[in-house]
């Protein structure tokens, strides 16, 4: 399989997990919206007020902010 398959492997087994144990997420974009891109194009909304929000089954829910 090499080193490709492996990685893959790996992606789906964190996918499966974070499955299990994630309840719910929230994503807050801040910013105008881009234009038409690629769809492997990087996001560019990482500014200050960007936030998440974060629920775990076994827990209460986690923010984090931008700061940037």
């Amino acid at each position: 399989m090499g080193d490709d398959g492996d990685l893959y492997v790996t992606r789906y087994s964190i996918a499966l997990s974070l499955r299990k144990i994630v309840t719910q997420l929230t994503l807050s974009s801040s910013g105008s919206n881009p234009g038409n891109r690629l769809a492997d194009a990087a996001v560019r909304r990482d500014v200050k007020g960007r936030f998440y929000e974060l629920r775990l089954w076994d827990s209460g829910i986690h923010r984090g902010i931008s700061i940037t």
